[in-house]
């Protein structure tokens, strides 16, 4: 075991800025003998795998410092690890080393995220969650979205070759955590005792949390180019129809106190659902980032329901006191320079936002009183 670490270490300095030898371990690694393609052969033949496939916490580090001095600064390496096989299965070996490691202050973690920066930068993320990814390759997109909160500039990441189709896999992500909630209400509708495994109701959560936080930092401040990319990848869809099932299923409650005072017993808050809860919120946020000065946004949220979503939630909820101001500030971004929206929200008087019914509510949603004719 020392003589691996000791091993791994030495070649990890003799490839610290030498980007021949980089080049050769890599290719050596990660190709096939003759070089010719790089879609053959198992990535536990690689001495990557291996070292960090081990017992020894020690040795996993020499194998992440190996890795991560070997790419280095070099996208085309990057690009390498993240197209052959062999290298997706260390790359996404990798991101779940990330997702489970929990301590956020530890060597390792702080390793593997700067190993993932190396990945996420030259727009490689994308080869490894392909256009359908699994949800429990979670640890990629929680790494994703600690880069994204950390680096404002998002252009790093979209403005790549292929740098767009990261979308696409976000999207496909919130398509199956729709599929996956869907399932578990309908099964509880149905009176039916069909369970799923912990494990997979935390990955689950889990790719949620990160794919919402993601495209939360990607749409703020966002450029028209990269709006369009996102209606191309069907972004607002996914966005829409995930709010739409939670407001169905997690209700909101006018007044939590009342419901205490008629039944004598504290309203029970699960700690599952009250994090369903918060998503609501950062969902309505995408929306709003999304209308901001763009159109076709605009008319493609109203035209999938998401302009009444948000004006739903324009009450007073316990589960979340803040929604309502987080709905009014996604609102008038649904509602600037639009004529349709403003006349949409009009039309909504069962809702109580007229500009008659509620003119400091309209106000602050950016909706003008309509013009009485004379």
């Amino acid at each position: 075991m020392k003589c691996g670490v000791a091993a791994a270490q030495a070649l990890s300095n003799m490839v610290t800025g030498n980007k021949e030898l980089q080049r050769d371990l890599m290719e050596g690694e990660l190709l096939p003998c003759n070089g010719a393609a790089a879609n053959k052969g198992d990535a536990k033949d690689t001495v990557f795998w291996n070292l960090l496939s081990s017992a020894s916490s020690k040795t996993r580090m020499a194998g992440l410092v190996l890795l991560l001095n070997s790419i280095k600064g070099n996208s085309a390496l990057a690009q390498l690890l993240c197209s052959s096989d062999k290298g997706k299965a260390v790359a996404q070996k990798i991101g779940q080393m990330f997702g489970d490691n929990e301590d956020d202050d530890s060597e390792t973690k702080a390793v593997l995220y700067v190993l993932l920066s190396q990945l996420i930068e030259p727009g490689c993320l994308a080869n490894l969650l392909s256009d359908t990814p699994a949800l429990d390759m979670f640890g990629l997109v929680e790494a994703l979205a600690v880069y994204c909160n950390e680096n404002k500039d998002h252009n790093v990441i979209l403005d790549v070759p292929g740098g767009f189709m990261l979308l696409q896999s976000l999207s496909s992500i919130l398509k199956s955590v729709h599929r996956v909630l869907e399932g578990i209400w309908g099964n509880e509708a149905a009176g039916s005792n069909g369970s799923i495994e912990t494990d997979y109701l935390v990955s689950t959560h889990r790719s949620m949390a990160a794919t919402v936080s993601t495209l939360g930092s990607l749409t703020t401040d966002c450029s028209a180019e990269t709006t369009d990319q996102m209606i191309r990848f069907e972004v607002p869809h996914r966005v829409i129809e995930l709010l739409g099932l939670l407001n169905t299923h997690l209700p909101r409650i006018e007044s939590a106190r009342a419901q205490e005072a008629r039944s004598g017993e504290p309203v029970s808050e699960d700690t599952a659902t009250k994090q369903l809860f918060m998503f609501k919120r950062d969902l309505i946020c995408i929306i709003g980032n999304l209308a901001h000065r763009h159109a076709a946004a605009q008319n493609l949220i109203r035209d999938l329901d998401g302009l009444a979503l948000v004006l739903d939630h324009m009450k007073i909820d316990d589960n979340h006191p803040f929604i309502k101001e987080y709905a009014i500030v996604a609102l008038k971004s649904l509602l600037q320079d639009n004529a349709e929206n403003q006349e949409f929200v009009r039309k909504m008087d069962n809702r109580g936002l007229t500009a008659d019914q509620d003119p400091k509510l309209a106000a602050s949603a950016g909706l003008l009183p309509k013009p009485h004719s004379n």
